[in-house]
């Protein structure tokens, strides 16, 4: 009820602080451990997708308008580092991280219009100049992951995109030459953290020919060798390094991630792990403190679905939004109608920490009588399409293989069949159209080495496949209902919308957005004549809502059907009934709750 109150009524400056304050406290009380470990959540935590903290500031994104802000632990002062309304689409900063000394902070910018390009930038908290240390190639991406102790230089990697090495390198706050600690061949190195005394980095790195499964591996800074420190097919990531030299990291063996302690020595194990808190939910490390302290954050995002009805012949919407169901509310997403229109399906999320719904669970409707039944699918699920008929989905997930890639889900059993299963290193494979007959399937297949986005046509029976268009992430390729045509929607200085024929290739360009927005989903509508899309502004200063318009292929302006609002840079989820007469998207809000964790360390 509290959360409900901080959610739903933030305007109520009083009630919503003193909501706050009961959360914390009811948070302290129920996860103290025996053990002596305390797992607390701080009553300021900034509305942000990106939160980091050296236990004496924060510094954040704020939502809304893009902007770094570095506050104090409570919220009451802040400042604008860097970034939103001064910055223009180009210089969009994201993923700051404070310096140990508190004095400084880095962040990410983009170096280009078209985002390809991206830099490492070094400014004081105070104020003044900010410094470029390092430029990507073009293609390239950059992450930042920890500074040494004392602040002289930072620990990043570097993307090479299209070979698919990762580079861990340390790059200096004086002069911005980089010294390279090794070298990922297999890619997806992540969560990289650097040892007090600078002699050793911890990062996670993925097992070779899987999706999901992380080592974590121990090499020292200077090239000397390394170890492996957790390897059990799970997914392992290394928070901080103890001041007792141990590495505390989170490892999902127990399904929920849990917080573990690595005892080392010399950069090697010493000892068997020790289990510190379990069953946290989807957890993040957002930085730590100079007494030990531990911040975390735990995922705590709404996904609500909303229907309106619409007037095909008058071409307007006719009622006010409406959730798609009263149960579970901010759980609902990825809502699909069945090919027939019989039936309305749509996944309902597990809650944040809930420990007895474990699963997600997708629930079907019947449009005619209301009846709904529930499966719980035997993949983990991203997003999905329904069928014709409705007795099956096809679904984007992993299998409790750790395959990813697109499967076929019974509506009655859960049971579920690999169609495609994805090249490791391509990852995304997205699922968008199939025909009536279900022998026609369109993906939308993700490159990052590339970074291009391919719209895929496979033949079901035979499994023989073409690529149709390709275009550079982040634009998007949808299918005409009848797969005859596809939509693109393009990003950069003059983002628009344009349609390309299968048969010929010919492309004709039927929106231009005006420079300061972008077009942040599309949708076909079913008849195959207009297009529907949400539009916001770039940087989202001038106002926290979206526009969603109706634009007819063949040519005429597009016309506005409905505000939304929205807080992040998600895409909203979009779909059309088979008639025509109804809309449903989902909204989503990010938030991240901000967590301390004391007293974890093993007594000796």
């Amino acid at each position: 009820m509290y959360e409900r109150v901080v959610r739903e009524f933030a305007d109520q400056e009083r009630e919503a602080s003193e909501a706050k304050s009961r959360i914390a406290k009811l948070g302290a009380a129920r996860t103290a451990s025996p053990g002596g470990v305390i797992l607390r959540q701080l009553p300021f935590s900034p509305e942000s997708t990106w939160i980091h903290t050296d236990g004496r500031h924060i510094a954040y994104i704020r939502s809304g308008t893009g902007e770094i802000v570095v506050t104090d632990m409570d919220g009451r002062h802040s400042r604008v580092v860097s970034g939103g309304r001064d910055s223009g689409a180009t210089r969009r900063v994201f993923s700051p991280v404070l310096s140990p000394d508190g004095k400084h902070v880095a962040y990410l910018a983009y170096a280009d219009p078209e985002h390809h390009q991206s830099e490492l930038v070094f400014q004081s908290v105070a104020g003044g100049e900010a410094h470029t240390l390092l430029k990507t190639k073009a293609g390239d991406s950059l992450e930042i992951h920890d500074f040494t102790s004392d602040s002289k230089r930072v620990l990043i990697i570097v993307k090479n995109n299209q070979s698919g090495i990762d580079s861990l390198c340390l790059v200096s706050t004086q002069d911005g030459s980089v010294s390279k600690v090794r070298e990922g061949k297999a890619g997806s190195m992540d969560s990289a953290r650097i040892s007090a005394d600078g002699r050793f980095t911890a990062f996670s790195e993925r097992v070779p020919d899987t999706a999901m499964n992380l080592n974590i591996v121990v090499a020292r800074t200077d090239g000397g060798g390394e170890a492996k420190v957790a390897e059990d097919g799970d997914t392992n990531q290394p928070v901080v390094w103890l001041r007792s030299g141990g590495i505390l990291f989170t490892c999902s063996r127990t399904g929920d991630s849990a917080l573990w302690v690595q005892p080392m020595s010399e950069g090697k194990p010493r000892g068997a792990p020790t289990l510190i808190q379990s069953n946290l939910g989807h957890v993040e490390d957002l930085g730590s403190g100079p007494d030990g302290v531990v911040y975390l954050g735990r995922d705590a995002s709404n996904h609500e679905t909303y229907l309106v009805d619409y007037d095909p012949e008058a071409g307007r919407v006719t009622t006010k939004p409406s959730l798609i169901s009263r149960q579970h509310e901010g759980r609902h997403r990825a809502a699909d109608w069945s090919g027939n229109g019989t039936q309305l399906a749509y996944i309902i999320g597990r809650a944040s920490h809930d420990l007895i719904e474990g699963s997600d669970v997708i629930a079907l409707r019947s449009v005619s009588n209301g009846r709904e039944h529930r499966i719980v699918p035997r993949v983990a699920v991203l997003n999905f399409i329904s069928s014709y008929d409705g007795r099956s989905l096809l679904i984007e997930g992993i299998d409790d293989r750790q395959r990813y890639g697109v499967f076929r889900v019974d509506t009655q059993t859960g049971e579920s069949t690999p169609i495609i299963i994805g090249d490791q290193r391509q990852a995304l494979i997205q699922p968008i159209w199939v025909s009536a007959d279900d022998e026609i399937l369109f993906y939308r297949k993700w490159d990052a080495a590339t970074r291009q986005v391919t719209m895929m046509r496979r033949d079901m029976p035979s499994g023989d496949e073409r690529a149709l268009l390709s275009v550079p992430i982040p634009n998007s390729i949808h299918v005409a209902p009848g797969g005859d045509r596809l939509s693109i929607r393009r990003d950069g200085p003059v983002p628009g919308i344009s349609v390309v024929d299968i048969s010929t290739g010919t492309e004709k360009s039927i929106y231009n957005a005006p420079s300061a927005d972008q077009i942040v989903d599309m949708k076909w509508m079913e008849d195959g004549h207009s297009i529907l899309f949400f539009t916001r502004p770039r940087l989202a200063r001038q106002s926290a809502t979206e526009t969603l318009y109706r634009i007819q292929v063949d040519g005429g302006s597009a016309v506005k059907l409905l505000e939304v609002p929205n807080r992040t840079d998600t895409d909203h989820w979009m779909r059309v009934r088979p008639d025509n007469r109804q809309i449903l998207y989902t909204v989503t809000e990010q938030h991240l709750e901000l967590w301390s964790l004391e007293n974890y360390e093993p007594k000796q």
